[in-house]
């Protein structure tokens, strides 16, 4: 059930390049050297936030096994 989890908090390309992006701009590294940490962040985010996910999400987050 890991590679659920894993689906479930993945941030969506689109918002990894939108902070990309901002990241880039802010430091002014590559974009390219940017992607990675990223979707590392909005992965973090995404599952320090996922009890405030949609009530479906939260209950499948719940019973994954993610041992």
């Amino acid at each position: 059930m890991r590679s659920f989890a894993a689906a479930a908090l993945r941030p969506p390309a689109d918002e990894v390049e939108a902070y990309a992006r901002v990241i880039s701009e802010r430091e002014g590294r590559p974009i390219d050297d940017c992607r990675p940490e990223a979707e590392l962040q909005l992965w973090v985010w995404h599952a320090e936030h996922a009890h405030t996910a949609h009530p479906f999400r939260r209950r499948a987050l719940a019973t994954a096994d993610v041992a």
